[in-house]
């Protein structure tokens, strides 16, 4: 199982390559503006970039997942009242 990125250019990344070959939970950090949306948005297919992205095994697919931060819910209840 892999998911393999090359080259993968937009206007806020250039030039990043990844490779992914083993199951689990992986986080990208950074500073503001270096492009974490940006990359999340590119490899879900909802913006325009340059390079590849390849998923080489059918356990990847609807596996990789963003949540942005959004400010609608209420921060005095509990995931559970949700």
């Amino acid at each position: 199982m892999k998911l393999e990125i090359k080259n993968l250019s937009t206007n806020a990344l250039k030039s990043l390559n990844l490779e992914i070959s083993k199951p689990g939970i992986y986080g990208i950090i950074g500073r503001n503006g270096v492009g974490k949306s940006t990359f999340f948005t590119a490899i879900s297919d909802e913006l325009k970039y340059s390079g590849e992205i390849t998923v080489k095994d059918s356990l990847f697919s609807g596996r990789v997942s963003y949540v942005p931060s959004l400010s609608i819910f209420d921060e005095n209840l509990k995931a559970q009242d949700y």
